[in-house]
């Protein structure tokens, strides 16, 4: 009797601690995120720009050349980004569908509400890192 109390309480201690782990895990991530904007285009080509320049110890003649070379790329680098987003979004389609055939009508139901929310969650993404604002 004693061993499944001290079992029981050793449960319970090592899930409180994970889920104190997840909640500041999950906690500090938003902070963070809230916290530092994201860099628009612009910046990440410039920031690039100058990693070359600190790096390779351009000219300034080089520089001017290289400027519109990463410029001229920046559209591209995004539109790729976008395809690829729109390949994750049809491979999290199928999975889920995939998935939704092994659960119970109930299941079925709660799993519904939670893809919807994960959805939600992603696009939110997408608009915060592609969408409006700072010239993205």
């Amino acid at each position: 009797m004693k061993r499944v109390l001290n079992y029981r309480a050793m449960l319970a201690l090592v899930g409180i601690f994970l889920a104190g782990a997840i909640v500041g895990g999950v906690a500090t991530r938003a902070w963070i995120c809230r916290k530092a904007p994201r860099p628009s285009a612009q910046e990440i080509a410039e920031r690039h720009l100058q990693r070359l320049v600190d790096e390779l110890a351009l000219t300034p003649a080089q520089v001017e050349r290289i400027r519109p070379v990463i410029g001229a790329f920046e559209a591209e680098i995004r539109e790729a980004r976008q395809r690829a987003f729109t390949g994750i979004r049809e491979i999290i389609r199928e999975m889920n569908e995939r998935i939704e055939a092994e659960l119970t009508p109930a299941q079925r139901e709660a799993f519904s509400q939670m893809c919807q929310r994960e959805f939600a969650r992603f696009e939110t993404f997408l608009k915060g890192r592609h969408g409006h604002g700072k010239g993205r």
